[in-house]
């Protein structure tokens, strides 16, 4: 019931229009693609491929293994041109688990996917409903995990927007907000681990968060890149 594979490590590879996927590509942050809606249609526009189906952009799924192929080595020239180091470029590139089982091009075919529908239940507070999808209801849990799905990343958003309007405060080995009660404690550290190498924030360094949980408790969150965990930071230690 589980495919395990090496491709393309992007979120939203069932359910993202192409330049949506490359636009929000937080894993390997491409100049001129990554959080650039225009650059990213452009370098789509730019290939010598069909990606467009009955007027509208394909998702990754519906690309052909060839299709696929020519867009990723377009993917990795393109960062290379724009002295994306190796490392990050390598992050493209990674294990992925696809259900066999669910329908194809919805949010419970990709692991990933279906994590952040899971997500979006309990972090509000409505854990019965991920764990009736978890125990397969496809009609009333689905619709309303759906629901609180697109409610979730409409706050992910907003947070994420809140946190490049305020910016962060620069320490010597780390950057830190404190986000009050403006970001819901449950998904302050999404929101962290979403920041780091936005715009004005620097993505070589970790980064700390703090919202508050109630009036006696804060809630505290860290993020770093996949490039430091991988140069040795370990986070659990430094918040233990």
């Amino acid at each position: 019931v589980v495919r395990e594979e090496r491709d393309l490590a992007l979120y939203g590879r069932q359910t993202r229009p192409l330049p949506k996927l490359l636009e929000y590509a937080s894993e390997a942050r491409i100049p001129g693609i990554s959080n650039d809606q225009d650059g990213a249609i452009r370098f789509l526009d730019g290939l010598d491929l069909d990606l467009k189906s009955g007027g509208d952009w394909r998702t990754w799924v519906d690309l052909t293994v060839d299709e696929r192929r020519e867009l990723v080595s377009a993917l990795v020239k393109h960062a290379v041109s724009r002295g994306v180091p190796a490392n990050r470029i390598d992050s493209l590139i990674g294990t992925t688990y696809t259900l066999l089982d669910e329908t194809e091009g919805t949010e419970l075919r990709d692991v990933s996917e279906f994590s952040t529908l899971l997500n979006a239940t309990a972090r509000y507070e409505r854990a019965d409903v991920g764990l009736a999808v978890c125990l397969g209801d496809r009609d009333e849990a689905l619709d309303r995990a759906r629901t609180l799905l697109r409610n979730h990343r409409r706050n992910l958003s907003e947070g994420l927007q809140w946190v490049k309007n305020e910016g962060v405060t620069n320490e010597e080995h780390l950057q830190w907000f404190d986000a009050g009660t403006r970001i819901r404690e449950t998904i302050v550290g999404i929101v962290a681990g979403m920041a780091v190498g936005a715009s004005g924030i620097d993505s070589g360094r970790p980064i700390v968060a703090f919202a508050e949980k109630n009036a006696d408790e804060v809630k505290v969150s860290a993020r770093g890149s996949h490039v430091l965990t991988r140069k040795g930071l370990d986070l659990s230690v430094v918040m233990r």
